[in-house]
Formats: structure tokens, sequence, C-alpha cells
């Protein structure tokens, strides 16, 4: 499915993922698809969406960006996309990206 809104995962976290998109539009529908594809088999998740600058590392994706992603999650309830950064600031960074941090809730 993240093929279709062109994002990748660059990592997993137990019950969850971390996947990357070349734009916060890309990724606010990824999330919200993967919200209702989870809901029609009977699961819940969360997912927060974060546009912000990343370090690309032998193909591993590092940065705050991610890791506020990560965190925001956390402050999600079950069926809700929380969406925090400024895609505009994302057009001055050198390497910036939309990321996508979601769990089983």
């Amino acid at each position: 499915m993240l093929d279709r809104f062109r994002g990748r995962e660059v990592a997993t976290t137990g019950d969850g993922f971390v996947a990357v998109f070349d734009g916060a539009e890309q990724a606010i529908h990824a999330a919200q698809e993967i919200g209702r594809a989870a809901s029609g088999i009977g699961l819940e998740v969360r997912a927060a969406v974060h546009t912000g600058e990343i370090e690309l590392e032998g193909g591993n994706v590092r940065g705050a960006a991610m890791h506020i992603a990560a965190r925001i999650v956390d402050l999600t309830e079950s069926g809700q996309v929380y969406v925090c950064g400024r895609p505009e600031s994302s057009w001055r960074a050198r390497r910036s990206a939309s990321l996508i941090a979601a769990c089983a809730s």
C-alpha cells in the first residue's frame, strides 16, 4: 500500500512502522488509507504524520523528524491521524520528507 502513495518503510517498531514519503499530502492519504484498511479487518491503528529534515545514511533514515513522528503517534487515540510540522518548511531544507509513524491501538 505504501507504494501507491510513493512511500517506503524505513523502520519497524514492535507493533508499528515508520515510512517516508516525498510530501505531506501523500503521507496523509496513506495514513488514512492504512487506517481504513486496518479497520476493515477489525484492527484499530493510530498514526502521526510529521514533515521535517531527515538524514540519509546508507539507506537508513535518521534525524529529528523521524523521532518526532514516533513521539507524536504516542499522543494519538485509536483511529486518529495527527499531522504536525510545516510542509512549507521542507522546501527550504536540503533533505526533507514527510514521515508516518503508525501502530496498532
